[in-house]
């Protein structure tokens, strides 16, 4: 079942993502950030997040609660490119 992230993607807005897949999250960051992101893993893409940003995070803020939520995920930023990587 296609699952969609309940998103106010304008800077400022809080994002809420109720049973998005890591790779519905990462296409709303790529818009909202201006960022390139890869998901090298494809169990990854499919990992399921339910969780809330206020929307005054930075990407790094974003990506450390996801990783706090998913231990076995962590992620490299080189500019605007992101990795994220499994551990």
């Amino acid at each position: 079942p296609s699952v969609a992230a309940e998103v106010n993607e304008s800077v400022g807005k809080e994002m809420n993502f109720n049973h998005s897949t890591l790779a519905d999250i990462v296409r709303v960051l790529e818009h909202r950030y201006g960022v390139s992101v890869k998901i090298e893993s494809p169990q990854l893409s499919k990992m399921v997040f339910v969780t809330s940003f206020a929307g005054t995070e930075s990407i790094q803020e974003v990506l450390d609660m996801l990783c706090r939520l998913s231990p076995e995920m962590g992620y490299h930023i080189d500019g605007s490119r992101i990795t994220i990587t499994q551990r």
